[in-house]
């Protein structure tokens, strides 16, 4: 929905279909009446996206490793996407710094950052394109059908600007792990999914993610994500990778 597929819609993936980003991209064309490209050859990125215009691809879905090979090694002015109109990134946090030349670069095709997991097959909310300069940062609003809230530590929903676990409630909500009821009982309380992710809500109710919850370092008296460390590393021009 939010995508706005439609039959004339052709996605490129070069993501493995059993993982739950590029399967939820097979079945969101196919109930549209849409198309796939599959091509498998990140090896060679500028193959790929040679192949994104010669197929006259509408979208592309990457996480964030996807771009960022993109980026270093494919001058991407040079390659004419004629029908491409919009991209997509989940599996990870992407660094800001990315998220800006992606738009930039496929500029006028529009940049969605996503959230999901594979417990909520597989998408729980997404950042609209437009709200990408004043919700930098942000992993959007809960995709229609689902609900986001933010909980303490004792369970309560926190305020917005509190930093706690996220909750997700839908339709798309996994009913549990197979035979493996300790498990499930450990995720799901109520109806809602605890995502194990760390995230907070603004004042306009979008959501921003802080980490996973069993990664967070104690600093000082702080918690503090590796996340955010990889992305303060990442912008040093003698890192490549963090």
């Amino acid at each position: 929905e939010y995508l706005g597929l439609t039959a004339a819609d052709r996605a490129l993936v070069t993501l493995p279909l059993y993982y739950c980003y590029g399967r939820s991209v097979l079945q969101t064309h196919l109930y549209a009446g849409g198309s796939l490209v599959l091509d498998n050859r990140m090896a060679f990125p500028r193959r790929v996206l040679e192949t994104l215009a010669a197929e006259g691809c509408t979208g592309f879905a990457g996480v964030p490793l996807t771009f960022e090979v993109i980026r270093r090694q494919v001058d991407v002015s040079t390659i004419p996407f004629e029908r491409l109109r919009y991209l997509t990134q989940a599996g990870g946090a992407m660094a800001p710094e990315t998220i800006a030349w992606v738009r930039d670069a496929f500029r006028p095709a529009r940049l969605f950052v996503m959230y999901g997991q594979t417990e909520a097959t597989a998408r729980l909310s997404y950042l609209p394109p437009e709200r990408a300069d004043d919700k930098a940062g942000s992993i959007g609003i809960p995709i229609p059908g689902v609900e986001l809230r933010v909980m303490d530590e004792r369970g309560t929903e926190a305020p917005p600007g509190e930093i706690g676990e996220l909750v997700a409630r839908g339709d798309n909500v996994t009913p549990g792990y197979l035979d493996d009821p300790e498990q499930t009982a450990a995720i799901l309380h109520d109806g809602w999914l605890w995502t194990g992710d760390l995230a907070e809500r603004d004042a306009d109710g979008f959501f921003y993610h802080r980490g996973r919850a069993k990664e967070v370092l104690k600093i000082g008296g702080h918690r503090v994500s590796p996340v955010e460390i990889e992305q303060v590393l990442a912008r040093h021009p003698d890192v490549r990778e963090a």
